[in-house]
């Protein structure tokens, strides 16, 4: 099975049908890395990448989910916010992947696809 948005959208919903809302997010995350990788696709989960200014580490991040194509960000809100995309882009664009964003908190699931290439495109405008 290939990675794609309506592959990872059954997923979740599985999950949730499953695990019902109102769980912590690392429950979900724990549940989508588990249906990645049973489905063929390699998952890790909680990867830490440091985080670097003036080439100095001052941090570390840790990514939800990663896979070889996407990053998937899960959250547990009402509803998704600018701050919530800004976050995965920061981390796209550290790991130059494109970012899957779920929020496993609205019902139903809320999704958002943010592809690296158009937000490096939109900036060079």
């Amino acid at each position: 099975m290939s990675v794609s948005i309506e592959n990872v959208e059954t997923m979740a919903k599985a999950i949730i049908k499953q695990l019902g809302y109102g769980r912590r997010e690392k429950v979900y995350q724990n549940a989508l890395c588990y249906e990645l990788n049973y489905n063929g696709i390699t998952a890790s989960v909680e990867v830490p990448h440091p985080v670097y200014y003036k080439q100095h580490c001052v941090g570390t991040t840790f990514i939800d989910i990663v896979t070889a194509t996407w990053l998937i960000e899960i959250k547990y809100v009402k509803t998704l916010t600018q701050t919530h995309r800004e976050q995965a882009m920061a981390y796209s664009r550290d790991l130059a992947l494109d970012a899957l964003l779920i929020n496993f908190g609205a019902n139903p699931i809320q999704i958002e696809e943010l592809k690296l290439s158009n937000k490096l495109s939109n900036a060079n405008n």
